[in-house]
């Protein structure tokens, strides 16, 4: 035994539910984040139309926020 372990040479077994690897999940991540950059595009396009402040308006606001609203109860039916 060396620093509490014993001399056999066991290795464990990987667990099952370890799930998928990082590249089996790699298509959905890509496709996630291209649906994401693409709702982000179409509301900010619809919803920001004033560049002159550094702020965005509470009208603005609503924008995106309905707009992700009826994205999201579209793409759940």
């Amino acid at each position: 035994m060396l620093w509490g372990r014993s001399s056999d040479k066991k290795q464990a077994a990987p667990a099952a539910s370890e799930g998928p690897s990082f590249e089996d999940q790699l298509p959905t991540l890509r496709e996630f984040l291209r649906e994401y950059n693409r709702i982000a595009e179409v509301c900010f396009n619809d919803c920001v139309n004033d560049f002159t402040g550094r702020t965005t308006t509470t009208s603005e606001i609503s924008c995106v926020n309905n707009c992700l609203e009826k994205f999201l109860k579209v793409t759940q039916r």
